[in-house]
């Protein structure tokens, strides 16, 4: 990130006397689109401002008139956030490539809450995943089985997810549906408590259960097939070895 958001303007700052001032030349004047920073003042050219309008989810440059004390939109810099987009992952992107001279309170809320996400979903991701069809005993009262598992190497630590998918249809011979019973087991499986299933340490077990739709006309196979990717993608979905 270009812009450490722990530094920079403060309540102090004489900087922040840009909260204050216009906007001219925007579109849509009932609109007031927030004030995120300047961006790399230079002697080439004029300073840069970036607004952002939470109405159309957009970012927009503006020129710095610091005689006037205005700022003048610019044209054609309008930037629209992408479904997968955050605000601060915009705002990173943009510091990488003009860098931030200064960033308002707003703006370094915006990438300290980037940041902490992308933290949150870090240490959450496995390190390694597994999932397959297991075989189902003739006395079992379930009729697919499938299995998977998640491994978390830490720097203190070594966890793994057990999971299995225990798969009942509605009906066997006419089926329009099936509940899946899924079993978890959180192991400690770093080197002091062993590897094997029997040594590791069980630190948590636990049981969910959710719904797959089905079309009674589709054969056999296909069904399986269904199945099987419903199971794979909430595998996928569940990956939070604290869920």
């Amino acid at each position: 990130m270009s812009h450490d958001p722990s530094t920079g303007d403060d309540a102090d700052s004489d900087t922040l006397v840009h909260d204050e001032w216009p906007l001219d030349d925007y579109e849509a004047p009932d609109r007031e689109p927030t004030y995120i920073g300047i961006m790399n003042p230079n002697a080439d050219q004029k300073s840069t401002a970036l607004f952002y309008d939470d109405r159309t989810d957009t970012v927009f440059q503006a020129d710095v008139e610091e005689e006037s004390q205005r700022f003048v939109t610019r044209d054609d810099s309008e930037r629209s956030l992408e479904p997968t987009d955050t605000l601060g992952e915009v705002l990173e992107d943009v510091g990488d490539r003009l860098e931030w001279d200064s960033l308002s309170a707003f703006g370094r809320e915006q990438l300290q809450s980037d940041d902490e996400q992308e933290s949150e979903t870090d240490a959450a991701s496995p390190d390694s995943m597994t999932f397959t069809q297991s075989n189902v005993s003739e006395s079992a009262a379930h009729d697919l089985e499938f299995s998977g598992s998640y491994l978390y190497q830490g720097t203190d630590q070594e966890l793994t997810v057990e999971r299995t998918f225990e798969i009942t249809l509605d009906d066997p011979t006419n089926p329009h549906g099936a509940v899946a019973v899924v079993i978890d087991r959180l192991l400690d499986t770093g080197a002091d408590a062993g590897t094997l299933d029997t040594d590791a340490d069980i630190l948590e077990e636990y049981e969910r259960t959710f719904e797959i739709d089905l079309d009674a006309s589709d054969p056999d196979r296909q069904l399986e097939t269904r199945i099987e990717q419903a199971c794979k993608d909430w595998h996928a979905a569940h990956a939070d070895p604290t869920a």
